[in-house]
């Protein structure tokens, strides 16, 4: 059985990737979900703003997170 194309995948579940970065998870996490590999749904979301927006949340998302843990 192949894998779905990971562009396909990415417009059909972008809500849900995007919503899922925001909360500090990775694309590392999340593609495997989906059975795709991360560098897929990169390639497939690299020019949507709100996929951009969602990466840079996460990043601050996780930098909060490991500055309360101290």
């Amino acid at each position: 059985m192949s894998r779905p194309a990971g562009s396909a995948v990415a417009l059909v579940n972008r809500e849900q990737i995007i919503d899922e970065l925001t909360t500090g998870k990775r694309l590392s996490d999340i593609a495997p979900k989906l059975g795709v590999s991360p560098n897929a749904l990169s390639k497939a979301l690299k020019t949507d703003p709100e996929y951009r927006d969602a990466i840079e949340a996460g990043f601050h998302k996780r930098l909060d997170d490991a500055e309360k843990s101290i």
